[in-house]
């Protein structure tokens, strides 16, 4: 291929914001009643992607009733209900092991495996941590306002080294569980 004959694209993350404030845009212009914690969900689950982004809003019209919820994409895409994500943090945050121990049965009977749980408690630990660092109002963490309330009364349990430690000792569990037959223990 000749260089200089080409043309070439860098393609960049959409930030979470941008993406919110189009899906807001069609939904308005196409008359459809939603939650707001829904564009929160949707841009958070895009992961920068606006294709992404739309496609899930579209699944989600279709298959959803009006108006459309949070409740209904998790329910569409099979990511946990938050608030037992925050039971979980809450019960490691208090050393609650009984507490720990049902948080984490509520997520499998849900449908999420030993690796699924890792990955969810290194994204919301990852969140904590920048919640610690940067504040509720940081445009890096993509949360509604009632996970902002929740997650600043969890916080207060964790300090920014004990979450690095964490996230690092889940990256490495995150690998022995591929290779476990016994990923639930």
């Amino acid at each position: 291929t000749i260089q200089s004959r080409c043309q070439r694209f860098d393609f960049q993350h959409i930030s979470a914001e941008t993406i919110g404030q189009q899906l807001e845009k069609i939904l308005k212009d196409e008359k459809i009643q939603y939650d707001q914690d829904l564009i929160v969900y949707l841009s958070r689950l895009a992961n920068g992607s606006m294709r992404d982004a739309l496609s899930l809003l579209d699944q989600l019209i279709s298959a959803g009733t009006q108006p459309l919820t949070a409740g209904q994409l998790n329910d569409l895409v099979g990511v946990p209900d938050k608030q037992k994500v925050i039971d979980l943090l809450s019960g490691i945050a208090a050393a609650d092991a009984p507490g720990v121990l049902n948080a984490i049965e509520a997520l499998i009977e849900h449908g999420q495996s030993a690796g699924q749980i890792c990955d969810l408690l290194i994204e919301n630990m990852r969140d904590l941590m920048v919640f610690l660092c940067a504040g509720p109002d940081s445009k890096v963490l993509v949360l509604t306002a009632e996970e902002k309330k929740q997650i600043a009364q969890i916080v207060q349990d964790f300090d920014v080294p004990a979450l690095i430690y964490n996230i690092t000792a889940l990256e490495k569990l995150r690998w022995t569980l591929r290779s476990s037959e016994t990923s639930r223990a």
